[in-house]
């Protein structure tokens, strides 16, 4: 639950700024770990409702200008109900959740139908995949930026991250690894084009590159899903559901 913020930490590491971060201690022990970002949301570690209730009180002393709230949702959600003074039985207003899962330990042995490949996208094929990009972004609840989702796709272009599935001269969808945490690959903008959607090769393409992440140093993959219905695709594939995160917005 905590690779993404150890993700966040290494960036600031290597010189990203940040406007805040510390550390939280209960007898002489780090109890949770909190971060304040370039985009004024507050990221949080995992951590009890005391570290929460204290984390709270130090930023209002110190009068934090936060925008929200993010990290793992049981987390997230306490401490924007301290940080906003509502009660337990009021709503959140604008907060998403996505589930986080992981995949499976098991090598897999899935293996593409005759016809299918998953080859690695090169720069020609870049105006169908800036197109992809924002359609990626339009399609995504709530709607993600329009141009960081280009960067992004930009970025796993580049450094050879970015994956294009195709059949038979086709070129259906794409998809790939856009972070890296210090233990984990992280798979970002898995898309099929519509007019070859609900023919399980968001399936094929996933399983690949599970399979891809397998044979690397990390070995294992995260994958975030904001559709959290029992039919979500990576528990079809066994990928095992860690818990959820969470993003809150003040008002």
């Amino acid at each position: 639950m905590n690779n993404l913020f150890w993700e966040v930490l290494k960036k600031w590491n290597d010189g990203k700024k940040i406007y805040w971060a510390g550390n939280l201690f209960r007898n002489h022990q780090v109890a949770m770990s909190a971060i304040i970002t370039t985009s004024h949301y507050l990221l949080l570690s995992t951590g009890e409702t005391s570290s929460l209730k204290r984390l709270c009180a130090y930023g209002k002393r110190k009068k934090w200008k936060l925008n929200g709230v993010t990290g793992p949702s049981k987390q997230a959600k306490i401490f924007a109900r301290f940080w906003q003074n509502l009660e337990m039985e009021e709503s959140l207003a604008k907060s998403k959740d996505f589930e986080i899962f992981h995949s499976a330990d098991a090598v897999s042995r899935f293996t593409l139908k005759k016809g299918i490949s998953v080859q690695k996208a090169t720069s020609f094929e870049w105006p169908r995949i800036r197109l992809w990009a924002i359609q990626f972004a339009h399609e995504s609840n709530p709607q993600l930026d329009l141009q960081a989702s280009i960067l992004m796709a930009k970025s796993m272009l580049n450094h050879q991250n970015l994956y294009l599935l195709r059949k038979e001269g086709n070129t259906l969808g794409m998809g790939g690894f856009g972070r890296f945490t210090p233990n984990r690959m992280i798979i970002n903008m898995v898309f099929i084009s519509k007019e070859y959607r609900r023919r399980g090769y968001a399936s094929a393409l996933t399983e690949s590159l599970i399979q891809k992440a397998q044979k690397t140093a990390l070995s294992k993959c995260l994958l975030f899903s904001d559709y959290l219905q029992a039919d979500n695709l990576y528990k079809k594939l066994g990928c095992e559901s860690v818990g959820r995160f969470c993003e809150i917005k003040f008002n």
